[in-house]
């Protein structure tokens, strides 16, 4: 399986995008707090992979879409050194954060 890779350095909504399932993201929230809306209407098991690459103070949150929740809440945050691969199922999205250390 290939994967398109992207960078995301600033708030980003992924529903503004035209994106597959098999999408790979480097975060890099070294210059400020990063908030990412994750995208509405993707079908059960769509999922995506993020890797936060600085290793700064500043806060990278996911967000659901509207009607949507993430690990049945509202938002969910990623500490530095950790990648993630959030799985949709149903109107959630499931997120368990991997350390990269």
């Amino acid at each position: 399986m290939s994967y398109s890779i992207h960078t995301i350095n600033s708030n980003t909504d992924m529903n503004q995008n035209s994106l597959e399932y098999n999408e790979y993201f480097l975060i890099d929230a070294s210059s400020g707090n990063i908030d990412i809306t994750l995208p509405a209407n993707k079908g059960d098991g769509s999922f995506y992979q993020f890797h936060r690459t600085d290793e700064s103070n500043n806060i990278v949150s996911f967000f659901p879409s509207s009607g949507e929740t993430v690990n049945n809440t509202t938002s969910i945050t990623l500490p530095i050194n950790r990648y993630v691969q959030p799985i949709k199922i149903s109107d959630n999205w499931i997120f368990s954060i991997i350390s990269i250390n």
